[in-house]
Protein backbone atom coordinates (compact mmCIF):
# COMPACT_ATOMS: atom_id res chain seq x y z
CA UNK A 1 0.00 0.00 0.00
CA UNK A 2 2.95 2.58 0.75
CA UNK A 3 4.67 1.16 -2.40
CA UNK A 4 3.61 3.97 -4.60
CA UNK A 5 0.60 6.90 -4.41
CA UNK A 6 -2.82 5.46 -4.48
CA UNK A 7 -6.33 6.72 -4.66
CA UNK A 8 -8.44 7.49 -1.62
CA UNK A 9 -10.69 4.25 -2.75
CA UNK A 10 -7.64 2.06 -3.17
CA UNK A 11 -6.72 3.27 0.06
CA UNK A 12 -9.98 2.61 1.79
CA UNK A 13 -10.22 -0.57 0.01
CA UNK A 14 -7.07 -2.13 1.31
CA UNK A 15 -7.39 -0.83 4.89
CA UNK A 16 -10.73 -2.20 5.05
CA UNK A 17 -9.07 -5.66 4.74
CA UNK A 18 -6.98 -4.74 7.40
CA UNK A 19 -9.39 -3.96 9.54
CA UNK A 20 -11.11 -7.30 8.85
CA UNK A 21 -8.18 -9.57 9.24
CA UNK A 22 -6.64 -7.82 12.22
CA UNK A 23 -10.00 -8.43 13.88
CA UNK A 24 -9.57 -11.67 12.89
CA UNK A 25 -6.60 -11.79 14.19
CA UNK A 26 -7.64 -10.29 17.31
CA UNK A 27 -10.38 -12.98 17.54
CA UNK A 28 -7.89 -15.45 17.76
CA UNK A 29 -5.66 -14.40 20.30
CA UNK A 30 -8.46 -13.85 22.54
CA UNK A 31 -9.51 -17.12 22.29
CA UNK A 32 -5.99 -18.74 22.84
CA UNK A 33 -5.89 -16.50 26.27
CA UNK A 34 -9.13 -18.29 27.00
CA UNK A 35 -8.10 -21.61 26.24
CA UNK A 36 -4.55 -21.28 28.14
CA UNK A 37 -6.23 -19.69 31.21
CA UNK A 38 -8.74 -23.09 31.13
CA UNK A 39 -5.56 -25.18 30.39
CA UNK A 40 -3.77 -23.64 33.88
CA UNK A 41 -7.22 -23.85 35.58
CA UNK A 42 -7.42 -20.39 35.76
CA UNK A 43 -10.56 -19.56 33.95
CA UNK A 44 -12.27 -16.85 36.13
CA UNK A 45 -16.07 -17.53 35.90
CA UNK A 46 -18.76 -14.86 37.44
CA UNK A 47 -21.09 -16.50 39.68
CA UNK A 48 -24.52 -14.50 39.38
CA UNK A 49 -27.85 -15.05 38.51
CA UNK A 50 -29.19 -15.43 34.91
CA UNK A 51 -32.10 -17.09 33.24
CA UNK A 52 -30.92 -19.21 30.63
CA UNK A 53 -33.83 -18.65 28.37
CA UNK A 54 -33.53 -14.94 28.67
CA UNK A 55 -29.80 -15.52 27.67
CA UNK A 56 -30.16 -17.71 24.53
CA UNK A 57 -33.05 -15.08 23.12
CA UNK A 58 -30.56 -12.26 23.46
CA UNK A 59 -28.28 -14.19 21.77
CA UNK A 60 -30.73 -15.45 18.53
CA UNK A 61 -31.53 -11.68 18.36
CA UNK A 62 -27.97 -11.15 17.90
CA UNK A 63 -27.51 -13.34 14.62
CA UNK A 64 -31.06 -12.78 13.46
CA UNK A 65 -29.57 -10.47 10.79
CA UNK A 66 -27.01 -13.06 9.36
CA UNK A 67 -29.73 -15.82 9.58
CA UNK A 68 -31.80 -13.31 7.49
CA UNK A 69 -29.22 -12.90 4.85
CA UNK A 70 -29.35 -16.46 3.71
CA UNK A 71 -33.24 -16.96 4.40
CA UNK A 72 -32.55 -19.22 7.48
CA UNK A 73 -35.65 -19.31 10.39
CA UNK A 74 -34.51 -19.60 13.56
CA UNK A 75 -37.21 -21.67 15.45
CA UNK A 76 -36.88 -20.98 19.54
CA UNK A 77 -38.33 -23.65 22.41
CA UNK A 78 -37.84 -21.24 24.78
CA UNK A 79 -40.90 -21.04 26.59
CA UNK A 80 -39.66 -22.13 30.33
CA UNK A 81 -37.48 -20.01 32.36
CA UNK A 82 -34.69 -21.64 33.88
CA UNK A 83 -32.78 -19.38 36.49
CA UNK A 84 -29.31 -20.31 36.79
CA UNK A 85 -26.26 -19.65 38.36
CA UNK A 86 -22.91 -18.88 36.06
CA UNK A 87 -20.66 -16.31 34.53
CA UNK A 88 -23.04 -15.02 31.78
CA UNK A 89 -20.61 -13.06 29.10
CA UNK A 90 -19.08 -17.18 28.68
CA UNK A 91 -22.60 -18.56 28.61
CA UNK A 92 -23.32 -16.07 26.04
CA UNK A 93 -20.03 -16.48 24.08
CA UNK A 94 -20.94 -20.42 24.32
CA UNK A 95 -24.22 -20.15 22.57
CA UNK A 96 -23.27 -17.59 19.88
CA UNK A 97 -20.26 -20.20 19.00
CA UNK A 98 -23.34 -22.54 18.34
CA UNK A 99 -25.74 -20.41 16.31
CA UNK A 100 -22.43 -18.91 14.15
CA UNK A 101 -21.45 -22.28 13.12
CA UNK A 102 -25.20 -23.62 12.34
CA UNK A 103 -25.59 -20.56 10.36
CA UNK A 104 -22.43 -20.67 8.58
CA UNK A 105 -22.54 -23.58 7.76
CA UNK A 106 -26.58 -24.67 7.19
CA UNK A 107 -27.84 -23.78 3.22
CA UNK A 108 -29.97 -21.11 2.61
CA UNK A 109 -33.88 -21.19 3.49
CA UNK A 110 -33.48 -23.73 6.09
CA UNK A 111 -34.28 -23.52 9.41
CA UNK A 112 -32.30 -23.68 12.57
CA UNK A 113 -33.99 -25.05 15.95
CA UNK A 114 -33.41 -23.51 19.69
CA UNK A 115 -34.44 -25.43 22.10
CA UNK A 116 -34.21 -25.80 26.21
CA UNK A 117 -35.32 -28.32 28.55
CA UNK A 118 -34.25 -30.14 32.07
CA UNK A 119 -33.89 -33.19 32.47
CA UNK A 120 -32.57 -35.59 35.37
CA UNK A 121 -31.52 -32.21 36.98
CA UNK A 122 -29.32 -30.97 34.28
CA UNK A 123 -30.38 -28.42 31.85
CA UNK A 124 -30.32 -29.15 28.14
CA UNK A 125 -29.15 -26.33 25.47
CA UNK A 126 -29.84 -27.84 21.99
CA UNK A 127 -29.09 -26.00 18.89
CA UNK A 128 -29.72 -28.44 15.90
CA UNK A 129 -29.39 -27.35 11.80
CA UNK A 130 -30.02 -28.95 8.64
CA UNK A 131 -26.59 -28.23 7.09
CA UNK A 132 -23.26 -29.99 5.91
CA UNK A 133 -23.36 -32.26 8.88
CA UNK A 134 -20.05 -33.85 10.32
CA UNK A 135 -18.34 -37.05 8.88
CA UNK A 136 -18.58 -39.96 12.23
CA UNK A 137 -14.83 -40.31 11.61
CA UNK A 138 -14.15 -36.58 12.55
CA UNK A 139 -16.53 -36.34 15.49
CA UNK A 140 -14.23 -37.26 18.34
CA UNK A 141 -11.72 -34.49 17.39
CA UNK A 142 -14.27 -31.52 16.59
CA UNK A 143 -13.21 -30.19 20.05
CA UNK A 144 -9.65 -29.79 19.44
CA UNK A 145 -8.02 -26.84 18.79
CA UNK A 146 -7.60 -26.08 14.96
CA UNK A 147 -9.35 -29.47 14.04
CA UNK A 148 -10.80 -28.74 10.35
CA UNK A 149 -12.99 -31.24 8.94
CA UNK A 150 -11.95 -32.82 5.38
CA UNK A 151 -14.48 -31.09 3.06
CA UNK A 152 -17.69 -32.57 2.31
CA UNK A 153 -19.17 -33.06 -0.98
CA UNK A 154 -20.20 -29.60 -1.50
CA UNK A 155 -16.40 -28.37 -1.02
CA UNK A 156 -17.03 -26.55 1.96
CA UNK A 157 -15.49 -28.00 5.33
CA UNK A 158 -17.40 -28.04 8.99
CA UNK A 159 -14.46 -26.52 11.01
CA UNK A 160 -14.16 -26.73 14.69
CA UNK A 161 -11.39 -24.15 14.63
CA UNK A 162 -11.28 -22.51 17.82
CA UNK A 163 -14.96 -22.28 18.63
CA UNK A 164 -15.88 -25.02 19.97
CA UNK A 165 -13.03 -25.25 21.76
CA UNK A 166 -13.17 -22.55 23.13
CA UNK A 167 -17.36 -23.93 23.75
CA UNK A 168 -15.82 -26.90 25.67
CA UNK A 169 -13.81 -25.12 27.74
CA UNK A 170 -16.60 -22.74 29.01
CA UNK A 171 -18.77 -25.56 29.32
CA UNK A 172 -16.17 -27.84 31.92
CA UNK A 173 -16.12 -24.56 33.67
CA UNK A 174 -19.48 -24.77 34.19
CA UNK A 175 -19.39 -28.38 35.14
CA UNK A 176 -21.49 -29.46 32.10
CA UNK A 177 -20.62 -31.11 28.63
CA UNK A 178 -21.13 -30.57 25.27
CA UNK A 179 -23.06 -33.77 23.38
CA UNK A 180 -22.87 -33.63 19.25
CA UNK A 181 -24.81 -35.87 17.14
CA UNK A 182 -24.52 -35.32 13.04
CA UNK A 183 -24.88 -36.63 9.65
CA UNK A 184 -23.52 -35.79 6.65
CA UNK A 185 -25.64 -33.65 4.18
CA UNK A 186 -28.71 -33.34 7.14
CA UNK A 187 -27.32 -31.68 9.60
CA UNK A 188 -25.50 -31.48 13.24
CA UNK A 189 -27.20 -31.11 16.47
CA UNK A 190 -24.87 -29.79 19.27
CA UNK A 191 -26.52 -29.95 23.13
CA UNK A 192 -24.61 -27.96 26.07
CA UNK A 193 -25.45 -29.48 28.95
CA UNK A 194 -25.10 -27.76 32.53
CA UNK A 195 -25.95 -28.93 36.12
CA UNK A 196 -28.85 -27.01 37.41
CA UNK A 197 -27.87 -24.84 40.10
CA UNK A 198 -30.62 -23.81 42.43
CA UNK A 199 -30.56 -20.07 42.86
CA UNK A 200 -31.37 -18.59 46.22
CA UNK A 201 -35.22 -16.93 45.66
CA UNK A 202 -33.45 -13.41 46.95
CA UNK A 203 -30.88 -13.80 44.04
CA UNK A 204 -33.55 -14.79 41.49
CA UNK A 205 -33.70 -11.93 38.44
CA UNK A 206 -36.99 -10.71 38.00
CA UNK A 207 -37.70 -11.81 34.23
CA UNK A 208 -37.44 -9.05 31.56
CA UNK A 209 -40.87 -7.42 31.24
CA UNK A 210 -39.86 -7.06 27.32
CA UNK A 211 -39.72 -10.24 25.59
CA UNK A 212 -37.77 -9.82 21.75
CA UNK A 213 -39.63 -10.64 18.99
CA UNK A 214 -37.54 -12.08 16.37
CA UNK A 215 -39.04 -12.79 12.14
Amino acid sequence: MLSKPRTAEEYQKTLAIFDDELKKLTRMVEGLFTLSMADAGQLCLESEPVYINELLEEVCALVTSRARKKGIAILRHLDQEFPYTGDEAFLHQLFLIFLDNAIKYSPEKSVLHVSLEEVDGMIRVRFQDHGIGIAAKHLPFIFERFYRAAPSNGGDSHSGGLGLAIAQAIARAHGGSIECTSEVGAGSSFTVVLPLVPIGKSDTPEPSKQKLIMG
